[in-house]
């Protein structure tokens, strides 16, 4: 059998198990929701974006930071990822002692802020997208992302504080305290984002489902990242943690965009809407 004829082979099962799989309810509209929203494509723009806009941005605002400051938002990024201190040392080394913007200057702190936005907007049309919005003459946008964008450092930067101070708390207490920030958060990200075209209570299930995915990611990343890194820093050196770092945006971007797909789906769901009604969510309709 030719490659052209295996390729074709591939192509027909590909989408004979897709037809089986959208003829199960559920699963079915889910998968076609998928497909909408681009999940794949969507994701890696989304995951290339946070390595190539959103790290070096990270390192350049760091080096106009107090060095508490810096050093604190370099272990909430080492953290969040799940890498320990030792494997992303020279991403400490570039946060904390200035040694990869020391010659950056404002003009350099300016572009990497800017550059960044490409990170916030890839956000805003992925949720435009799940939401079925029509995007293309939105007026407000670049505002709105740009707004994001300062929002979510800070966030970072005021989760790294929080972090440490509920460290001595039951972790039930925690985990809970940490569910309710980022609920909060999301749902104001999702609400700043769509300029305010979605009603709050359309924007809670996708806001709660990845409040959770994120912090189970998080989680999860502790336990797998290190490994992971390990390898690759073994086989490529230095190159490995990056291809590493890599690795993680794309899969957390997929968590983003598969959440917004779910989350999307249970507010057509007749059920939520009466519940929304019920409850008193803003903009609730039945």
């Amino acid at each position: 059998m030719s490659v052209a004829e295996r390729r074709e082979r591939a192509t027909e099962l590909a989408a004979l198990w897709r037809a089986r799989a959208e003829r199960i309810p559920v699963i079915g509209t889910l998968i076609t929701e998928w497909y909408r929203i681009e999940v794949v494509d969507r994701s890696m723009a989304i995951g290339a974006q946070g390595l190539l806009a959103v790290l070096p941005m990270l390192v350049v605002l760091a080096a106009f930071l107090p060095h508490d400051i810096a050093v604190t938002l370099y272990q909430q990024v080492s953290d969040t990822v799940g890498l320990d201190r030792q494997q992303s040392a020279p991403l400490g080394g570039l946060m904390t002692t200035g040694e990869g913007s020391v010659n950056a200057g404002f003009l350099g702190l300016l572009i990497a802020l800017v550059s960044a936005t490409s990170f916030s907007r890839a956000m805003q049309r992925m949720y435009a997208r799940a939401f079925d919005l029509d995007w293309t003459s939105r007026r407000g946008k670049l505002r709105a992302s740009t707004l994001w964008l300062f929002a979510w450092l800070a966030f970072l930067a005021f989760e790294a504080w929080f972090g440490a101070q509920t460290s001595t708390l039951p972790w039930a207490t925690a985990a809970g305290v940490n569910v309710v920030l980022h609920l909060g958060f999301w749902w104001w990200t999702l609400h700043s984002l769509l300029l305010g075209d979605v009603a709050w209570s359309d924007l809670l299930p996708t806001a709660t489902i990845t409040s959770v995915a994120v912090l189970l990611l998080a989680r999860g990343s502790g336990l797998v990242m290190p490994v992971y890194a390990k390898s690759m820093i073994g086989q490529y050196g230095s190159f490995g943690l990056i291809l590493a770092m890599a690795t993680w945006m794309v899969v957390m971007a997929g968590a983003l965009v598969l959440s917004a797909a779910a989350g999307t789906l249970v507010t057509q769901t007749p059920t939520w809407r009466r519940s929304a009604v019920r409850a008193g969510l803003p903009g609730a309709t039945s």
